[in-house]
């Protein structure tokens, strides 16, 4: 009895030293050190169409036992804007032990711009009718169509002889940048809106600080009611149409032009556009 204690006991020993022998070779050999990730550049220039592949620019990845893991690089995440047009991106790289290495760094659009509103309708409403502020549309560079973000605050104080109705749209991007514009509708009868008068392509337009303009390019035809009807099958030429610019175009601001049609005796009927003139180009 006393020899197979001693047995068990020298199998239990050799069973525990022969364990202890592989954790500890495991354990050498253990990798717990992630890749190391270097770049170029800390500060990166990109355009807005930029895409993933362009915002890799400039990185590698080394690990100490894989070697080169650049190809494992990814983009882990972009940040709300920091300043206009500027962002945080952080990265990842991986080895065979999913070890993850992570690194961040600065990306500048340089032709980044606030979002913009537009418009293919005329800025009117019918007194006979409810607002509709439907039509109006917003666009970002980044994100593309965010018309679905648009928030309108209504008009105050519009009494019942007041032929305009104030508003204000707002929208914000996914990186937090938030473009506010304050407007008026026109307020017309139904016989107003249904007079024939200008109709253009664009009633909102964006035009950078000294810059040039040809109003009569956004010319397409008559308008009635909903219907537009191209010059050629109308009976007004484009050049029946007057216009005026009230705009500053040297000076950041919210103007307006007007697109005059002389459809009587005396008797005209006004379109009206927006133009916004803006540094932010």
């Amino acid at each position: 009895m006393r020899i197979l204690r001693i047995c068990i006991l020298f199998i239990f020993i050799a069973t525990s030293i022969a364990f202890g022998i592989d954790q500890f070779f495991s354990y050498r050999d253990k990798d717990v050190i992630a890749p190391i990730i270097n770049c170029s550049e800390d500060v990166l220039h990109l355009s807005v169409k930029a895409d993933d592949k362009e915002f890799l620019k400039g990185m590698t990845a080394e690990d100490n036992k894989d070697g080169d893991v650049t190809s494992t690089l990814l983009i882990a995440g972009k940040s709300n804007f920091i300043e206009e047009g500027v962002i945080r991106v952080d990265y990842v790289a991986f080895d065979s032990h999913n070890n993850v290495g992570t690194y961040n760094r600065r990306v500048i659009y340089d032709d980044y711009h606030s979002p913009r509103f537009s418009s293919k309708s005329p800025l009117m409403t019918r007194s006979e009718t409810s607002v509709d502020f439907s039509f109006f549309e917003a666009t970002d560079v980044l994100e593309g169509d965010i018309s679905n973000k648009i928030k309108v605050t209504y008009g105050v104080g519009v009494s019942d002889t007041s032929n305009e109705y104030p508003f204000t749209m707002e929208v914000t991007n996914g990186y937090g940048d938030i473009e506010k514009l304050d407007l008026a509708l026109d307020i017309v009868s139904n016989r107003e809106y249904s007079r024939q008068c200008p109709a253009l392509s664009d009633y909102i337009i964006y035009v950078p600080v000294g810059g040039e303009v040809d109003l009569s390019s956004y010319l397409i035809g008559i308008r009635q009611g909903d219907h537009v009807i191209d010059f050629e099958e109308s009976d007004y030429y484009k050049e029946n149409v007057i216009i005026d610019d009230y705009t500053d175009y040297e000076r950041p601001g919210v103007y307006t032009a007007e697109f005059s049609l002389r459809i009587a005796y005396s008797t005209y009927t006004v379109t009206k556009m927006v133009v916004i003139v803006t540094e932010d180009f």
